[in-house]
């Protein structure tokens, strides 16, 4: 079991005044609690296309940690989250230590 302990990790945007904060605390985790975090994150993209694809993006990389091609898929994920990425990069950290 990998575990991943982040302390905190703080995005904040300001765009035409509003304020958009995403944070997330992660300690002792074991890898599919991540994965269900990120799950859970993902749930809440209205774009189903978005939504379709970083599904699929983030079950590859579940089905291939402690693998030589989880980085690989990791890489993809990073790529897919442009688009989502003040509600996403906080996990960023905590995948890239499931890199072998």
């Amino acid at each position: 079991m990998t575990k991943i302990k982040i302390n905190s990790v703080d995005n904040s945007i300001v765009v035409g005044g509003a304020v958009n904060n995403s944070s997330v605390s992660i300690n002792n985790c074991s890898n599919n609690t991540i994965f269900d975090e990120i799950y859970g994150v993902i749930r809440g993209i209205e774009d189903d296309e978005s939504r379709t694809l970083l599904e699929l993006v983030v079950g590859n990389m579940k089905n291939t940690v402690g693998t030589s091609e989880f980085s690989l898929h990791y890489k993809k994920f990073m790529s897919a989250i442009a688009d989502h990425v003040t509600i996403l990069l906080p996990f960023a950290t905590g995948l890239a230590q499931l890199i072998p």
